[in-house]
């Protein structure tokens, strides 16, 4: 969430960010502003420059809910929120003024378990 955060506080001054690669995780529905100071929201708005992202997420993570809600990460604090992955992704093509439409792909994960010579 951090990278969607940093960048939905992105301006040409302070923060001066173009793009983002996030892995496992989304916006947050919730709270709207979280943390001191004045870059501290946690969805794009109308003042934050266009912002590239790509997100890579699984369906079945068992911390990090695809589907959006509450997690363990936050330390049980219910106040926080995550949106779902593909309300995330609409987010910011609505903020980018792109198309809604999106594409979702399926792959399998291998794991190495053997020497790295």
């Amino acid at each position: 969430a951090l990278a969607h955060r940093l960048a939905s506080n992105a301006n040409m001054d302070d923060l001066p960010i173009k793009g983002i690669v996030t892995k496992v995780t989304q916006l947050l529905a919730s709270p709207a502003r979280s943390g001191p100071g004045n870059l501290n929201y946690n969805q794009p708005s109308a003042g934050v420059p266009q912002v590239s992202v790509l997100n890579l997420m699984g369906d079945n993570d068992l911390l990090i809910p695809y589907e959006g809600g509450t997690s363990g990460v936050f330390g049980g604090d219910t106040n926080f929120v995550l949106m779902s992955a593909l309300e995330s992704m609409t987010t910011w093509a609505a903020h980018n003024g792109c198309s809604a439409g999106y594409t979702t792909a399926s792959c399998i994960w291998y794991e190495w378990t053997g020497n790295v010579l």
